[in-house]
């Protein structure tokens, strides 16, 4: 249960300066309501596209988690490796346990580094305060005192077909 409620993404063709049709409604406002980036060095771009991509990874999640009749290998599409496994199986697990999240999470970049070459440490507070996880009669299922915002360290990749959330260290912190 916890997983569900505290862990990270990252999405597939984060471009701010892209033309994309076929996006969902999520993708395509986030889209249309994130920073122009042309002032920028390449180097703050890739900073913030780093950014752009764990909260558009955090929005899909949500919408998976929101809706469990929505397929998980949409996940794919924002995430790779062991973030991926980790909240592919964190989505499952809620599934089979008949629980459902209610609301969103609010996502919100403190920092972002460059690693190595491609990869990025992308550091956020993520507030779960407006989030509920019911089961199928309704019953709200989040534990008492869970923290309502928490910091997490993520990895994010740029790759020649998009950026991903790869890693996702899953210690939170208070923000």
């Amino acid at each position: 249960l916890t997983v569900l409620l505290v862990a990270g993404w990252t999405v597939r063709g984060v471009d701010p300066d892209a033309q994309d049709a076929g996006l969902s409604s999520s993708e395509e406002e986030f889209r249309t309501t994130s920073p122009t980036t042309s002032s920028l060095t390449p180097a703050e771009q890739d900073l913030a596209a780093a950014k752009t991509a764990l909260v558009a990874f955090w929005r899909v999640r949500d919408e998976l988690a929101n809706n469990p009749t929505l397929s998980l290998t949409k996940l794919s599409t924002v995430a790779r490796g062991q973030a991926l496994d980790l909240h592919r199986r964190s989505l499952q697990t809620s599934r089979i346990q008949g629980l459902t999240q209610v609301g969103f999470v609010v996502v919100s970049p403190l920092s972002a580094a460059a690693k190595d070459q491609g990869t990025f440490t992308v550091v956020a507070c993520v507030d779960v305060s407006k989030v509920n996880i019911v089961d199928q009669a309704g019953v709200s299922k989040v534990p008492p005192g869970r923290p309502a915002k928490s910091s997490s360290e993520y990895v994010v990749e740029k790759t020649p077909d998009g950026w991903y959330l790869t890693g996702d260290t899953f210690e939170a912190k208070p923000c």
